[in-house]
């Protein structure tokens, strides 16, 4: 296979990688994030943002190490470029995961704060 073939084929395999993951993260993110951001709207945001975000750092980072420059590309020549390519995506997984986690922790933190103390029949606090 020639080099230019070669490389958009690897690039077009990543990125149909990188929409699999987006979409097997999709529903159970948006959950996430509207609870989380309070409002749909910003939800949205948040996930375009990340889907944008995914996809562009794992077509950086497969640019970085295209296949090999003979005439001939191998499988092994696009070992390079997949590996980049796969620390992009497991890179931009990881920050999600760093920031939901975060996220999500501050915002128990808030409902304990605010969550009224539970009461018995009469109306007393219980301790």
């Amino acid at each position: 296979m020639q080099p230019v073939p070669a490389f958009l084929l690897g690039i077009v395999l990543l990125v149909v990688l990188a929409a699999c993951v987006l979409v097997f993260v999709r529903r159970p993110m948006r959950r996430i994030l509207v609870e989380l951001c309070g409002a749909e709207h910003r939800a949205d945001f948040w996930q375009h943002l990340f889907e944008v975000g995914l996809t562009l750092t794992v077509l950086f980072l497969a640019m970085f190490f295209p296949p090999g420059r003979g005439d001939e590309v191998g499988f092994f020549d696009f070992l390079g470029m997949f590996r980049a390519g796969l620390f992009g995506l497991l890179a931009a997984l990881a920050v999600l995961a760093i920031a939901m986690m975060t996220s999500i922790g501050s915002y128990e933190r808030k409902l304990r704060r605010t969550a009224p103390l539970p009461r018995d029949q009469n109306g007393a606090p219980l301790a």
